[in-house]
C-alpha cells in the first residue's frame, strides 16, 4: 500500500467519523482530539501517524494519545509499577511516561504489497486507545494525585490474588518489536520538537 492510499484512507476514516482533524503532510501526521466518557479529563489529543521504512514504503500507523498530565515526581516510581502491570493484562498498545507526562501508543503493522489499512483497522485502533482511556485514565490520575495507591488499584482493575512488583518472571515481558519501534520513533520526533525550539 503506497503513501498516497494509506493517507486517504485515514482522511476517509475520519470524515466519515466526523472527527476534526489537521493534517501535517511533511510528518505524514493527523492530529485530532477526542472525548472521554466517565473520566475526570473530559477530552484528550492524539496523533495518527504513519510510519515508512527506509525505503519510503508505508509499513503502518501509530496512535499516539497524550493527557497533558504532568507525573508527580515524588509518586514516578509508584506509576512505574502501575503501568507495568496495566501494560501485562491489557490486550493492545502501552501506557508509558515521556517527558513527565503519561503517554498511550497502539501500532497497527501494515505487511504486504496487497495490505491495505482498513476502516475497520483504523477503528479498532482509533476506539481502542479511546476505550483505555476511558477504563484506565482515572486510575493513573488518582496514583499519580496520591489519592490512592497502584496496587490497590491493579486488584480493583483486574481482581488478582497478587499483583507482580516486576522482580520475577513478568519483569521478562518485553515490548513487541513494533510497539518498541514506535515508541522509539515518539521520542525521537519529540526530542527533535525539542531541538527546533532550541534553535528558534
Amino acid at each position: 500500500m503506497n503513501n498516497e492510499s494509506a493517507i486517504e484512507a485515514v482522511r476517509d476514516f475520519f470524515e466519515i467519523d466526523d472527527t476534526n482533524y489537521e493534517y501535517d503532510d511533511e510528518n505524514h501526521e493527523f492530529s485530532f482530539r477526542f472525548r472521554i466518557d466517565n473520566c475526570v479529563i473530559k477530552s484528550a489529543e492524539a496523533t495518527l501517524l504513519l510510519v515508512t521504512n527506509p525505503n519510503g514504503d508505508f509499513v503502518g500507523v501509530i496512535a499516539i494519545g497524550y493527557t497533558n498530565t504532568l507525573v508527580q515526581a515524588q509518586r514516578k516510581l509508584e506509576l512505574e509499577h502501575l503501568l507495568f502491570n496495566m501494560n501485562y493484562y491489557m490486550d493492545r498498545g502501552q501506557w508509558q511516561i515521556a517527558h513527565d507526562e503519561f503517554v498511550y501508543f497502539r501500532y497497527i503493522s501494515i505487511d504486504g504489497e496487497d495490505a491495505v489499512l482498513t476502516e475497520e483497522m483504523l477503528g479498532s485502533c482509533v476506539d481502542g486507545m479511546i476505550g483505555h482511556y476511558e477504563e484506565y485514565l482515572n486510575t493513573i490520575i488518582s496514583v499519580n494525585m496520591g489519592t490512592a495507591s497502584a496496587d490497590a488499584e491493579l486488584h480493583r482493575l483486574f481482581d488478582e490474588d497478587t499483583i507482580d512488583d516486576g522482580s520475577d518472571e513478568i519483569k521478562e515481558k518485553k515490548l513487541s518489536g513494533s510497539e518498541l519501534d514506535s515508541f522509539i520513533l515518539f521520542l525521537h520526533k519529540e526530542e527533535s520538537s525539542e531541538e527546533k525550539m532550541d534553535d528558534f
